[in-house]
């Protein structure tokens, strides 16, 4: 049975419609029809499609859980990213506290730096 958590749950819904599943429901299985059955053996061939049905459920939401690791993953990678930048850009405003320019001066400097070392090269 799949459970949808809020956030993900329109993430979850499209990828099972990309992946070929009919229908995604909030408290339900994945795609998972009842087989009707129409002869002596009905019950064994319901259960049978039921267990197939299942099967191919869980296939498809071993695909979704991957793609949702991944987008985890991601974002855990883009909010370390984002904290890294986030320091180096406090440590560039502690050069010049207080000033309201400092980012135009963290470029003066770059640009001091790398002309100094041209003329050390040259």
């Amino acid at each position: 049975m799949v459970l949808l958590m809020e956030p993900d749950a329109r993430l979850l819904r499209r990828l099972a419609r990309m992946n070929g599943l009919e229908e995604v429901r909030e408290s339900g299985v994945c795609g998972a029809g009842s087989g009707g059955g129409g002869g002596g053996g009905g019950a064994t061939a319901a259960s049978a499609a039921a267990s197939a049905a299942a099967a191919a459920a869980n296939n498809r939401r071993s695909n979704v859980v991957k793609e949702v690791e991944r987008l985890k993953k991601n974002r855990e990678e883009r909010r370390q990213r984002q904290a890294e930048l986030k320091e180096e850009k406090e440590a560039m405003m502690n050069q010049d506290p207080g000033n309201p320019n400092w980012e135009f001066l963290a470029m003066i400097r770059s640009a001091a730096c790398i002309l100094l070392t041209t003329v050390l090269l040259v």
